[in-house]
C-alpha cells in the first residue's frame, strides 16, 4: 500500500485501536482512528481514505450500519472505499449481514501484521469489485442466461411447429 495512503480505523475499544495503528506504523501505512461508526461516517464526509478497518460490533452505530451509511454518501460518484469488517465473532453467521452492508471483505481478530499487509497489498492493488457487486454481477449474468435460453426454446418450438406458442405461454415468458 502507498505510504501516502491513509487507513481508517474504526473500533470502540481502544487496545484494539491501539494494535492496529502499531500493525499500520510497523507496515509504514498512515491511518487515523476514530471510535464509533457516528465518527467514521463522519470522518468519511471530510475526508478520503484508501481502506476502512471497521469492528462490526460498536454500541449505538455499529459497523454494518456505519457501512450502509458510507455506502450511501458514495452512491452516484466513482468512489468506493473498500471496507474490512474486523470482528472476533465467526464469519460464516455474518457473511451475509457483511455482504448486505456493503463490507467488502473480512478480518478475524486478532489478527497478525501478515494477514494486515495481505489484506492491504490485495485492496490496494487495482480496483476491486465489491463482494456485493460481485453476487449482483453473477445474478444478472445467470439471469440473462435463463432468458436466452427460455428464448432459444421458444424460437425452436415455433420452428418446429410452425406457429407461435399459446397466449397464456407467451405471457409467462415475457
Amino acid at each position: 500500500m502507498d505510504t501516502q495512503a491513509v487507513v481508517l480505523v474504526a473500533d470502540d475499544d481502544p487496545v484494539n485501536r491501539k494494535v492496529a495503528g502499531l500493525l499500520l506504523e510497523i507496515l509504514e501505512v498512515g491511518f487515523e482512528t476514530v471510535q464509533d461508526g457516528q465518527q467514521a461516517v463522519e470522518a468519511v464526509r471530510k475526508n478520503e481514505y484508501a481502506l476502512i478497518l471497521m469492528d462490526i460490533m460498536m454500541p449505538d452505530v455499529d459497523g454494518f450500519e456505519a457501512s450502509r451509511r458510507i455506502r450511501r454518501l458514495e452512491f452516484g460518484t466513482s468512489k468506493h472505499v473498500p471496507i474490512i469488517a474486523c470482528t472476533a465473532l465467526d464469519y460464516e453467521s455474518i457473511r451475509d449481514r457483511c455482504i448486505h452492508s456493503g463490507i467488502d471483505d473480512y478480518l478475524a481478530k486478532p489478527y497478525s501484521k501478515e494477514l494486515l499487509r495481505d489484506k492491504l497489498e490485495f485492496w490496494s492493488s487495482p480496483p476491486r469489485i465489491s463482494t456485493a457487486a460481485r453476487r449482483e454481477f453473477d445474478r444478472q449474468l445467470e439471469r440473462s442466461k435463463i432468458e436466452e435460453k427460455v428464448s432459444t426454446e421458444y424460437n425452436a418450438l415455433k420452428m418446429f411447429y410452425g406457429r407461435g406458442l399459446p397466449p397464456e405461454i407467451k405471457e409467462s415468458t415475457a
